[in-house]
Formats: C-alpha cells, structure tokens, sequence
C-alpha cells in the first residue's frame, strides 16, 4: 500500500511561503525548537507557531493584557494604602498606649485620698502667687521670702508645690509653674 494522496501534492507550490529569519541565531533557535517540537520539520513547527499566535492574539489577550496592567495599578495603590494604613495604625497603638498610660494614672489618683495633712500645710500665699500668674522656682522663693541657703525653705516649698503637682491644681513646664486648679 502506497501513501495516500490527499492533494497536497497538488498545492504545494501554491501553499509554499518563504520564511527568512532575521538572523542566523535565530534560524538556529527555530531550528532546535523545530528538533524538539516536531521532529525537525521547520514547516510543521512555523505552521504550528503560527497557528498558535493568531489563536492568541484572536482569543481576547489585549482585553486581558489590558485588564492585567489595570490590576498591577490597583495592587500598587493599594500597597501604598495599607502602608499608609500602617503607619496611621503605629500611631494609633502609640496613642493608645499613651492613654492607657493616663487613665492609669488618673485611676491610682482616684484611689489614694488626698493627703489632708499635705493640703493644710500649703502656704496660702504660694496658692495666691500661683493664682495670679506663671512663676518660674525661683521667682516663687524671692516672692515667699525663702533666701537661696534657707535649704529647709526651699525644700518646704518645693514639697508644697509638688502637693499641688500631684493634685492637679498647678502645672509644672520645666522651668514654671502655672495654676490649673480650680
């Protein structure tokens, strides 16, 4: 039994297309994918790529090309998103944690009473001084009449002014002191 002839003998000629590769690597590589691919029939394998690549561009790839650049937008935005989300949550927790750290001193005030002994023994002219305006240590010492190595003076006013400290009623910046009581 002999080949079937199936008419391609017929439209060879009128089939053929010439193929020029744009250089000798090339050829070579289509050549060794030809050897793996199909035997070694570089017909078959042009064909076959051919084939392959109308499939491909006809079967929606520009849509889903397309479409891919447009997630690999959205996935960077939103990667710079949840960075700045992260950043906003650090700071959070700090805040947080700087509140707890508050209330935890608010709650131990509230549970120990004030030390009446400590209230009585405040000179009510530190509670006018302090009233009237900001002091710094010192102004308060020269104002009170407490002289620089009067150590016990000084050591009763600063013990006073930590009291009023410690109750909320002044507040210390440093180098001043400020009424914020009532």
């Amino acid at each position: 039994m002999g080949r079937r002839n199936e008419g391609k003998t017929k439209t060879v000629k009128k089939r053929r297309i010439t193929v020029y590769a744009p250089e000798m690597e090339i050829r070579e590589r289509w050549q060794r994918e030809a050897d793996t691919r199909t035997q070694g029939n570089m017909s078959k394998f042009i064909g076959e790529a051919v084939e392959f690549y109308i499939e491909y561009m006809n079967s929606g790839v520009e849509e889903k090309l397309s479409r891919l650049k447009e997630l690999e937008r959205e996935s960077r935005a939103l990667k710079k998103r949840v960075e700045s989300l992260m950043g906003e949550k650090e700071t959070l927790e700090k805040l947080v944690a700087a509140l707890e750290y508050d209330l935890n001193l608010c709650r131990k005030s509230l549970e120990r009473p004030p030390d009446t002994a400590a209230i009585e023994k405040i000179d009510d002219r530190l509670i006018s001084l302090l009233k009237s305006k900001t002091r710094s240590t010192e102004e308060i010492m020269l104002l009170l009449g407490v002289a620089n190595d009067d150590i016990k003076g000084r050591a009763d006013v600063i013990s006073q002014l930590h009291t009023l400290l410690d109750l909320g009623l002044v507040k210390y910046y440093g180098t001043v002191w400020k009424w914020s009581g009532r």
